[in-house]
C-alpha cells in the first residue's frame, strides 16, 4: 500500500466578461498557491523519485483571455 501525503492547493480566479464588440469575450484571472505542509513528497512517476523532491512553497498567476 503506498502511503498518502499532506499537499495543500489554494486557487482563486477572477472571471470578467467584456462587451459586445469590443474584440475579447472575457478574461480570467487565477492565483494558485501550493504547500507540501512540511512533508517530503516525491513524484512516484518520476525515475528520479528517490534523488528529488517535489518543490516547497510555490504560488502561481494566470490569465486566460478568450476571443
Amino acid at each position: 500500500m503506498t502511503p498518502g501525503h499532506n499537499l495543500s492547493k489554494a486557487m482563486l480566479s477572477y472571471p470578467h466578461r467584456f462587451a459586445k464588440g469590443s474584440g475579447a469575450k472575457a478574461v480570467t484571472i487565477s492565483l494558485v498557491g501550493s504547500t507540501p505542509l512540511n512533508a517530503e513528497i516525491r513524484d512516484s512517476t518520476s525515475f528520479q523519485k528517490d534523488e528529488v523532491l517535489i518543490q516547497g512553497r510555490g504560488v502561481k498567476a494566470a490569465m486566460t483571455l478568450k476571443f
